[in-house]
């Protein structure tokens, strides 16, 4: 009886309440002067758990830009991304964003990956990440939560910075792993990735994937850790006598 109760003890703790979610993802080409819009998906909604397109936009046809975000398990936010350029001649900067929102997960930080390679004689690649402080998200519409210049965050939803990398300024790979001194500080809330290729020159590519996983509670460790040395120890107890 001690070992069932020790086992639903250890689900209770693992099962995080799933709030309403919706996943958007989006893609914008800019002119070189940063002042005109070549293509813009707008922001495309996809379901609970994820949202993605494929397909040209401007001067770029983009090969994989998959948002996919998880309440309970990591990564909490994950965003696939692949382009390259249709013109050798100022293709303007690429943009690749993704956004979620009911996310339940307490957390007392959070750590922020991206890996990826590029393949451009000049231009500049940049990531951030956005979010935990308030559960907003992007409606539909091409020009809502974002104005104009290199940064499309999704400003319109008053999002805070996690942590960002870059700039990465040569055909390169870059690795970026940073982790957030603050946590979320609403329940539920939402999270955002931002990827820019700024102005690359010649015929471009870029590849990677970038995520924001959240920072486990302390006490929610340690809490989790004892109760798994109590299963195993009723365990171990049980096989002894039998």
């Amino acid at each position: 009886m001690k070992t069932l109760l020790a086992i639903a003890g250890v689900a209770a703790l693992l099962w995080v309440p799933r709030a309403n979610a919706t996943v958007e993802v989006r893609i914008i080409n800019i002119d070189p002067n940063g002042t005109t819009i070549d293509g813009d998906t707008g922001w495309i909604t996809g379901t609970a758990t994820n949202a993605s397109f494929v397909g040209a936009v401007g001067n770029y046809d983009i090969t994989s830009a998959v948002s996919v975000a998880h309440t309970t398990t990591n990564p909490l936010l994950d965003l696939s991304y692949g382009a390259h350029t249709l013109t050798n001649s100022n293709p303007g900067t690429i943009i690749i964003e993704a956004m979620s929102n009911g996310y339940t997960v307490n957390t007392p930080g959070f750590l922020f990956l991206d890996n990826g390679n590029s393949l451009f004689s000049t231009g500049t690649f940049t990531d951030e990440a956005f979010g935990g402080n308030n559960n907003n998200i992007c409606p539909g519409g091409v020009n809502t939560c974002w104005s104009t210049g290199a940064n499309a965050a999704p400003s319109g939803t008053g999002s805070n910075l996690i942590a960002s990398g870059g700039p990465f300024t040569s055909p390169t790979t870059w690795s970026v792993n940073k982790t957030s001194s603050v946590g979320n500080t609403a329940n539920p809330y939402s999270l955002g990735i931002v990827i820019s290729l700024a102005n690359p020159t010649g015929l471009s590519t870029m590849t990677g994937d970038a995520n924001i996983n959240f920072v486990p509670e302390p006490a929610s460790v340690m809490l989790l850790g004892g109760v798994l040395l109590f299963v195993a120890g009723a365990v171990r107890r049980k096989v002894s006598r039998a």
